[in-house]
C-alpha cells in the first residue's frame, strides 16, 4: 500500500515539476494560465504577490502611464502648489493630442479639476499634455519629474517619455512595476476612486465612456486604468474590495479588450475566492509578432477591395458603352425623323408653288381685264372727241361743279340755261 502511494506520489510531483517548468518558459511557449504577454495579483492589505507570471518582462504602459501624471498632479494640489479651481490655459500642443481626446480646443481655459476627470475617466491625452504643461512649465520637465518619482516608488525597470503613453522610443514598464505604482496611488490617495469609478463623462455636450469594462459587471471593481498601443497590446490596472479586502490585478499585452477583461476577472476571482485558474494556449503571445498577421488581413482586405472597385469599374464601363449605344441609336433616330422632317418641307414647298402658280392665273386674267378696259377706254376717247366736235372744246360733264345737275345746255347755242 504504502510502495502505491508513493508511486502515486513520485508521479503527481513529476506533473507539477512539468507544469511549473512550461509556465516558467511562457515567454515563448504556446501555453499558460492567464491569456496575456504578463500579469499580477497583489493583495494590497499586505503586499503578498498572489500570482505573477513574466512579472518583468518589459512592456509600453501605453494610457497606464496617466496614473502616474494624475500622482503627481494630485501631490501638487496636496503641497498646496495648485489647486483643482485653478484655470488653465490649453495650448496649440496640447489641443492636437491623438487619437483618445476629451475635446479640449487650443486657447480654452479649463479647470484643473475638470482635466483630471477628463484624463481619469476618458484617457484623454489632450488633458494629459495641459496638465503636465501646467504644472511643469513644459511636459520635458514634468517627464523628469515623472522619472524621478518612479524611481523613489522602487519602479526600477520602467522609463517614461511622455506624460499620456502615447508610442515613444524607450518607454517601457513591467507589470511589478505597474503593481508598484497601482499599490502606492491608492494607499496616498484613495478618493481618486471615486472619478475613476465613474463610468462616463461628458463635457462639450459629447459623452464618453470609461474603457474599464469591469466598472459595474464585476463586483466589486473600482478602478483603474486602461491602455493600448500596437506595440504592447491591451493593458489594464484594476482593483476590487470585497468584504474588507482589496487586491490589485494587472495584465499586460492582451489580444483584444475582451480578453483583457475577461483575463482580469479570471485574477480577481482567483484572488477573492480561489477559482482555479486553468490552462490556456495561446497562439500569438506577443501583439508585435501578430502585427504581420493582421498587415496580411489587411492587404488581403485591400486586393478584395481593389477587385470589388474593378468590378464596379467594369460595370460602369458596360454601363457607359450601353448608354453611348442609346444615344448613338437616339442621334440616328433624329437624324432620320430630321430627313422625314425635310423631305415633307420640300413637298409643302412645291405645294406652295403650285398654289402660287394657281394665284398667278388670275393675274393674267386681270391683264386681260385692263386691256379690255384700255380699249373701252379708247373708245370712250373716241365718243368724246366726237362729242368735242359737235359740242365744243369746254364740254365736260365736272367742269361747271355742282351746278351741272340744275343746269343744262343748250345743244345748238353751247350756251347754260337755267332750268
Amino acid at each position: 500500500m504504502n510502495r502505491f502511494l508513493s508511486k502515486w506520489v513520485c508521479r503527481a510531483l513529476v506533473c507539477s515539476l512539468a507544469i511549473t517548468l512550461a509556465f516558467a518558459n511562457s515567454g515563448d511557449g504556446a501555453v499558460r494560465l492567464i491569456n496575456s504577454r504578463s500579469a499580477i495579483l497583489i493583495d494590497m492589505s499586505d503586499g503578498r504577490v498572489l500570482f505573477e507570471q513574466n512579472a518583468d518582462a518589459p512592456i509600453p504602459p501605453a494610457s497606464i502611464t496617466k496614473v502616474l501624471t494624475l500622482f503627481l498632479t494630485f501631490e501638487a494640489v496636496e503641497a498646496g502648489r495648485a489647486h483643482l479651481t485653478d484655470m488653465v490655459r490649453i495650448s496649440r500642443n496640447a489641443a492636437n493630442a491623438r487619437p483618445v481626446r476629451m475635446g479640449l480646443k487650443a486657447g480654452d481655459v479649463v479647470s484643473l479639476g475638470e482635466l483630471i476627470r477628463g484624463m481619469a475617466i476618458v484617457s484623454g491625452n489632450d488633458a494629459a499634455i495641459a496638465v503636465a504643461e501646467y504644472l511643469g512649465g513644459s511636459t520635458t520637465n514634468f517627464v523628469t519629474l515623472m522619472n524621478i518619482k518612479a524611481k523613489r516608488l522602487g519602479m526600477w525597470n520602467s522609463h517614461f517619455v511622455n506624460p499620456n503613453g502615447l508610442p515613444a522610443k524607450g518607454q517601457l514598464t513591467t507589470a511589478r512595476d505597474v503593481a508598484k505604482l497601482s499599490l502606492a496611488y491608492l494607499r496616498r490617495f484613495p478618493e481618486a476612486l471615486q472619478i475613476h469609478s465613474v463610468q462616463e463623462y461628458t463635457y462639450r455636450n459629447v459623452t464618453r465612456h470609461n474603457a474599464n469594462r469591469l466598472l459595474g459587471v464585476c463586483p466589486g471593481v473600482d478602478g483603474l486604468k486602461t491602455g493600448f498601443v500596437n506595440a504592447s497590446g491591451y493593458n489594464l490596472s484594476a482593483t476590487a474590495m470585497r468584504n474588507g479586502r482589496r487586491l490589485v490585478a494587472v495584465v499586460l499585452g492582451a489580444s483584444s479588450p475582451r480578453i483583457r477583461t475577461l483575463e482580469t476577472t479570471k485574477l480577481l476571482e482567483y484572488g477573492f475566492v480561489g477559482t482555479p485558474l486553468t490552462p490556456v494556449r495561446v497562439v500569438a503571445n506577443n501583439h508585435r509578432k501578430s502585427a504581420p498577421k493582421v498587415t496580411k488581413v489587411a492587404s488581403v482586405t485591400k486586393t478584395k477591395h481593389r477587385s470589388k472597385v474593378k468590378s464596379k469599374n467594369t460595370r460602369t464601363a458596360a454601363s457607359k458603352k450601353k448608354t453611348s449605344v442609346k444615344v448613338a441609336k437616339s442621334t440616328e433616330k433624329a437624324k432620320r425623323s430630321s430627313g422625314k422632317i425635310k423631305k415633307t418641307g420640300t413637298a409643302k414647298a412645291t405645294k406652295q408653288a403650285k398654289v402660287a402658280q394657281k394665284s398667278s392665273s388670275p393675274k393674267k386674267t386681270g391683264t386681260k381685264k385692263q386691256t379690255q378696259g384700255k380699249a373701252k377706254s379708247k373708245a370712250a376717247a373716241q365718243q368724246s372727241s366726237s362729242r368735242e366736235k359737235h359740242y365744243g372744246e369746254s364740254w365736260s360733264p365736272y367742269a361747271m361743279g355742282n351746278s351741272f345737275c340744275c343746269q343744262s345746255v343748250h345743244p345748238f347755242t353751247n350756251t347754260l340755261t337755267s332750268g
